[in-house]
């Protein structure tokens, strides 16, 4: 009876991911290789949207663990709501390192871990999470803190990533400028994304001045993020920088400026009004906006390492036998696990732990907090928000100068 019900799941596990596999391939024409990205991504998010509805709706299922999570109020249903964050998060962890460890074993272990058992993954995720509503905080408190360093460093990375997916999607569209059929097509989405991003970064501009300015501080905050942000658009503009990329420019200065908005949010401050749920809850989905672009940059870009230059170019390569040897080869080495494997399941080990950060405000829950709240304002939020304007304007800067720099030095932006 076990085996046929061990049979029964797993059937439909795959059963399901061919279906989904199916309609990505026939109606989106992805590659198949992403396959397997594209089910960690859609259970990440499952996970994610599993903890969201916990965290604001779902405290009542949680109070029934609270003998065992322990937290400092008995009737704090916000400090549950934070615990199931915590327990989701390192869940997500988990799986990702046991995606890794099984993938030493070689090849086809790898590759079965990988690519297939979704419904033995999606169990050991919602099965992890149960396990831990046995286990009391403290455990968690440390793991919290544990996260809040790692996420600084995944802060960094995510900017260099942020950039890198801004500069691409500006190129694609510069380039597609040339092709005679589809001109128009890229001119409407280069002057659509343009004008989009940049009236998201006035309406935070407007929005941080209405709300913040209280303070003299503040608004010199709010003024300094202006100025880096027009500093650096008018630099990628300029004959300082060997490519223009205004539309990079413009989504950096989205996101700063969200930034900006973030961290004033965040600040404690007896003049600043009560929390404001609506607010706190667009800021996370914001946030998740931002986090999404750099995944699905992460987890799907591929480099082009050589581009035919015209249709004649292109319908050459296409008729070359060579060519369709090359393919076949890529088809079937499309399997191996490469470095690229490892990195995209560090990547999202960190980004688990990171989210933990990002759903909770930086917040930590110990024994000397007696009323823990949800997206409370913390100090250590804003400093972090605030620090993180800064350190991506200047990273972004460096990267549009730097070619100019060292001219001897070949520079993929």
């Amino acid at each position: 009876m076990t085996s046929l019900i061990s049979n029964a799941i797993c059937c439909a596990g795959n059963c399901l991911c061919h279906a989904v596999s199916n309609i990505c391939s026939d109606s989106m024409k992805i590659n198949p290789k992403f396959f397997s990205k594209i089910g960690f991504i859609l259970l990440n998010i499952l996970a994610l949207a599993f903890s969201l509805i916990i965290l604001f709706y779902g405290q009542g299922f949680m109070k029934h663990f609270n003998d065992y999570i322990k937290c400092p109020a008995s009737d704090n249903s916000d400090c549950l709501g934070i615990s199931s964050i915590y327990r989701m998060s390192l869940a997500l962890v988990i799986m990702h390192g046991v995606v890794i460890l099984f993938s030493l074993f070689g090849k086809k272990v790898g590759d079965v871990i990988n690519r297939h058992c979704w419904t033995f993954k999606l169990i050991l995720v919602f099965g992890i999470y149960l396990g831990f509503l046995f286990v009391d905080n403290s455990f968690f408190t440390i793991y919290a803190g544990v996260s809040k360093y790692v996420s600084l460093l995944f802060i960094i990375f995510q900017v260099l990533v942020i950039i890198s997916f801004a500069h691409v999607i500006n190129i694609k569209l510069v380039e597609g400028l040339d092709e005679e059929n589809k001109a128009c097509k890229y001119q409407f989405w280069l002057l659509f994304l343009s004008l989009f991003f940049t009236g998201v970064s006035l309406y935070w501009i407007v929005i941080s001045f209405m709300k913040f300015s209280y303070s003299f501080w503040n608004v010199l905050i709010v003024c300094v993020t202006i100025l880096l942000g027009g500093g650096f658009t008018y630099i990628s503009i300029s004959e300082l920088v060997n490519r223009k990329r205004l539309l990079t420019s413009i989504y950096m200065f989205s996101f700063i400026t969200y930034l900006c908005w973030s961290g004033l949010n965040s600040q404690p401050n007896e003049k600043k009004e009560d929390i404001d749920v609506n607010f706190s809850v667009a800021d996370i989905f914001v946030g998740l906006f931002y986090l999404v672009s750099a995944l699905s940059y992460v987890g799907f870009y591929v480099k082009d390492t050589h581009k035919p230059k015209n249709s004649d170019e292109r319908e050459a390569l296409n008729k070359n036998p060579i060519v369709e040897e090359a393919k076949e080869v890529v088809d079937d080495d499309e399997n191996d696990l490469t470095s690229s494997h490892y990195y995209f399941h560090l990547f999202m080990m960190v980004l688990s732990a990171y989210y933990c950060m990002l759903l909770t405000n930086w917040s930590v829950i110990d024994s000397s907090q007696t009323d823990p709240k949800i997206l409370a304002p913390s100090w250590s939020s804003f400093w972090i928000k605030i620090s993180a304007v800064l350190v991506s304007s200047l990273l972004y800067v460096w990267i549009l100068i730097a070619p100019k720099l060292f001219p001897d030095r070949e520079f993929h932006f």
